[in-house]
């Protein structure tokens, strides 16, 4: 598994973000994005795939990575 932080557009409230990408948090390779504004809401026991946004169900804009 390979997960990884990355500037990504909030889908709900538009504001960019260091998301963090869970790779396997749906299953296989199927990637899981959540962002640190939600992560702060929820108590420290919720299951974060509660949390995540599916990218293959949401639209999920990021910036360019330079590397």
């Amino acid at each position: 598994m390979s997960s990884y932080n990355l500037k990504t557009k909030h889908p709900k409230t538009g504001k960019w973000e260091n998301a963090t990408w869970i790779d396997g948090c749906f299953g296989g390779h199927n990637y899981g994005v959540i962002f640190p504004s939600d992560k702060k809401k929820c108590g420290k026991d919720t299951p974060l795939k509660s949390i995540a946004f599916d990218p293959r169900e949401t639209k999920i804009e990021t910036k360019d990575l330079i590397i």
